[in-house]
């Protein structure tokens, strides 16, 4: 929606960030529904793919996940911090958008390699975190608002229909099989919705219990 756009960029422009996306939980999992710039939201998508990064993680344990750089982190987010980095980017902030023990979604802002939030700017991105929450609560309220939010997301139920139809074909769990798909996407430089909405239609075959999909 505009308003979570205006603000991912204000983001960007008063914290000195590089960039700066929103993200909901849905049905189908963590979407992104705001950004700053395109490298931002690939980002919160490689997030997704990967299965690994500071979004999902400030999501799970409803805490802020501040990292500040990057190359620090070890085998926290081996992939996604090796991807971010490629990108320029050296440090991670990630706020859960909640009330009390109910969360909403993720606020993450992305620095540029050799910058950082000083503590000033962290309480400043704590207190738009708070506003893009009550933003994205008070669009929620409304039949128009709830619409456009949803609107909004990516159509990642395709994803839980590819990975169930992998765990038939090999027989794994349903971890694995979404493991597979996201190593297959990464590998390949594919979109993992793209992906999955390959194999649903048929346009692709599944993948058998001795190969990756093709």
């Amino acid at each position: 929606m505009a308003l979570l756009h205006q603000l991912c960029r204000r983001a960007v422009l008063e914290l000195g960030s590089s960039g700066a996306c929103v993200t909901v939980a849905g049905s189908a999992g963590i979407d992104v529904i705001a950004w700053s710039d395109e490298n931002a939201k690939a980002l919160e998508d490689l997030q997704f793919v990967l299965g690994e990064g500071p979004t999902g993680d400030a999501f799970r344990v409803a805490q802020p996940v501040l990292v500040s750089d990057l190359a620090a982190v070890g085998n926290r987010w081996l992939q996604f911090a090796s991807a971010a980095r490629s990108r320029g980017v050296g440090g991670v902030y990630s706020f859960p958008l909640q009330v009390g023990a109910v969360r909403s979604g993720v606020l993450t802002v992305y620095c540029r390699t050799g910058e950082s939030l000083d503590e000033s700017r962290l309480r400043e991105c704590s207190r738009m975190a708070d506003s893009i929450r009550d933003s994205l609560l008070g669009a929620l309220d409304t039949t128009d608002g709830a619409r456009e939010i949803s609107g909004s997301m990516p159509l990642r139920t395709v994803v839980y229909q590819a990975q169930g139809m992998v765990m038939v074909a090999l027989d794994v769990s349903l971890a694995d099989a979404l493991s597979r798909l996201r190593a297959l996407a990464y590998s390949e430089g594919l979109d993992l919705n793209d992906l999955a909405a390959e194999l649903v239609s048929g346009r692709r075959r599944m993948p058998t219990r001795d190969q990756g999909a093709q």
